[in-house]
């Protein structure tokens, strides 16, 4: 039995809290939470299904279960935000219920605005529907991509947090700035799990780097 406040079953019921945000849970998002057992997590995905068997009998708390993993860091929270917007694209959008539960998680674990929006962003663009839904984005409305610009690239460089046709300066600016974000030897002493986490996330932004820097020969 996974402890009441274990980190797992804490990123589990957000993971839950999060899919059910928008009124149900779509099957994508099921199996999007299924991948994470490939991270290094355990079996996070049967405690993602205790959880939504909880969580019909009991509200989740979203406030108070991420500030209870707000204790392993910045650097960590920022990490976790990033595998909970992805099951929540699960179903290929991010709605705005969705990300104003992802923006609560986002506070508690102390994960900066800026970060938050970019990680949203990111989530969106690689789901393959980065155009759809509002935007959780609390500074004010992002210029709008023009039709011109190729889908395929517009969404990667929403992953590295650019302008679409941005140079190769500042492509390599941000991929480097990504990389020394979601650096493993950060979380290195939070167990070999995290480290699976940072290592996942940077292979998604490595394809998405590749994909822009190849566009810019």
């Amino acid at each position: 039995m996974i402890p009441e406040h274990d980190p797992r079953r804490l990123i589990a019921r957000l993971a839950v809290a999060v899919m059910a945000a928008d009124g149900r849970i779509a099957s994508e998002e099921i199996v999007a939470s299924e991948e994470l057992d490939l991270l290094g997590l355990g079996r996070l995905s049967g405690l993602v299904r205790e959880e939504m068997l909880i969580a019909a009998e009991q509200p989740i708390d979203v406030g108070a279960t991420s500030s209870g993993l707000a204790g392993l860091g910045a650097q960590t929270g920022t990490i976790i935000l990033a595998v909970l917007a992805d099951i929540a694209a699960g179903d290929g959008v991010l709605l705005p219920r969705e990300r104003e539960v992802l923006g609560t998680v986002a506070a508690g674990l102390g994960v900066a605005e800026p970060d938050a929006c970019h990680i949203f962003d990111a989530a969106s663009a690689s789901s393959g529907h980065g155009q759809s839904g509002a935007r959780w984005r609390p500074r004010g409305p992002e210029p709008e991509v023009r039709a011109s610009v190729d889908p395929g690239l517009a969404a990667a460089a929403r992953q590295l947090g650019i302008e679409p046709g941005a140079s190769v300066e500042r492509i390599d600016a941000a991929y480097l700035a990504l990389v020394e974000r979601y650096s493993p030897a950060k979380v290195a002493a939070l167990g070999p799990e995290f480290v699976a986490l940072t290592v996942h996330k940077l292979a998604d932004l490595t394809v998405a780097f590749e994909r822009l820097r190849a566009a810019s020969r």
